[in-house]
């Protein structure tokens, strides 16, 4: 449907005053499921004291409610929201530029926002060379939103070269950023399958000057996942167990960290059973089977009986 040429009196105008005057980003997202599409911004870097972002609740009619302001963390600038502990309400995070981090606030599950918690990054550079925007996707398969946190080109040339990949544990919490090395100072990034493997890749743009080429990032899909973590979630526990069963019995996928923890050279059920003693009973941790486990073990790959 077309929209009517506001200029000339047509259609509606609406206008809000916003903390700052002036906008680094805006995200647009359920905030408080009311089924009604929230607003959230933040405001310019360079706008003092550029540390907060503010949200406006949408009142069910096209209005909003005025801004409430929670502060996120010095230099708050690119906003991501998503659902990243799992239980049913959107969270908040963002690349502080001042202070060289990604903050991310939990919702309380009432549709208020908590309190930040930082994850720094190490860029070596001077103040400025903070991430600037921040993006999300499923990086290694677990079914949980990673962040993606990038300058986007604005900072001591050579040390912004970079995008910085921070796993979800899976509950809401980040493990610590691994940066992943670019041509130039990335613009913008878009995450999406582009070769049907079933792994997410990120295409970044580049350049402060034309042609601004792009480049893309692969997922290969190796995980590094320990033993006995069987879905690669960064923990174990009875989950992994579960997914044994699921590929044992179900046909789902294979296992990501060493699904064989009893060493016998298969995965089985037995596999299974282990990891719930370990979590359990005090077992023995997978992949480190008692010693006359482990001679049985050895004597049966060897054929004796």
């Amino acid at each position: 449907m077309p929209f009517k040429d506001l200029a000339n009196g047509y259609g509606r105008y609406d206008y809000y005053d916003v903390p700052g005057g002036s906008l680094a980003d805006l995200w647009l997202d359920d905030v408080d499921s009311d089924g009604e599409v929230d607003l959230i911004g933040s405001m310019s870097p360079y706008v003092w004291p550029a540390d907060s972002l503010w949200i406006m609740m949408n009142e069910g009619s096209g209005t909003f409610s005025s801004p409430v302001t929670v502060y996120a963390g010095s230099g708050a600038s690119g906003i991501y929201g998503a659902d990243f502990d799992g239980d049913g309400w959107v969270d908040l995070a963002t690349a502080c530029v001042w202070d060289t981090s990604v903050t991310v606030l939990m919702n309380d599950g009432s549709g208020g926002i908590q309190s930040p918690v930082r994850y720094p990054l190490s860029i070596a550079g001077s103040f400025h060379d903070g991430p600037r925007k921040i993006d999300g996707a499923d990086l290694d398969g677990d079914t949980d939103i990673d962040l993606i946190a990038f300058n986007i080109y604005t900072g001591t040339p050579g040390t912004i070269d970079s995008l910085y990949v921070l796993r979800n544990n899976g509950d809401g919490t980040f493990g610590g950023a691994t940066a992943h090395a670019l041509n130039g100072p990335p613009r913008d990034v878009f995450c999406a399958d582009f070769d049907s493997d079933q792994d997410i890749d990120i295409a970044v743009s580049l350049g402060n000057h034309p042609p601004y080429p792009v480049q893309v990032l692969w997922n290969t899909g190796a995980q590094s996942a320990q033993c006995g973590d069987c879905n690669g979630d960064g923990r174990i526990t009875i989950a992994d167990a579960t997914y044994l069963v699921s590929y044992i019995y179900r046909g789902g996928p294979a296992p990501i960290g060493q699904g064989d923890v009893n060493l016998d050279g298969r995965v089985t059920i037995a596999d299974a059973t282990y990891i719930v003693a370990y979590i359990y009973r005090g077992g023995s941790p997978p992949c480190n089977p008692p010693p006359s486990e482990a001679d049985g073990i050895i004597l049966r790959k060897r054929g004796a009986k």
